[in-house]
């Protein structure tokens, strides 16, 4: 997970839309895989900057985040649904 997660984060911000496409595509592939504390822990640290994405000028960027959403609240609901998190 951590290999992947450093990727995110050098790739996510990027100008070049290919490179944030790839981090997320990147992102939403683990999301079942690691322990759930841990990647709780990545999704809270990330959330805003996510939910900024649906914003992005790019449609592909924005269709690759609504499916890493998709992949969160498949895999992590409850960490969306904790009222501490998102209010």
């Amino acid at each position: 997970m951590d290999p992947v997660v450093q990727y995110v984060a050098q790739h996510i911000q990027s100008q070049n839309w290919k490179e944030k496409y790839a981090s997320l595509m990147a992102l939403g592939s683990i999301t079942e895989g690691p322990e759930k504390q841990k990647f709780a822990v990545v999704i809270v640290q990330a959330l805003q900057n996510l939910l900024a994405m649906f914003q992005d000028q790019n449609g592909k960027v924005r269709e690759a985040i609504s499916w890493v959403m998709s992949r969160i609240c498949e895999h992590h609901a409850e960490v969306l649904l904790n009222p501490q998190i998102i209010n």
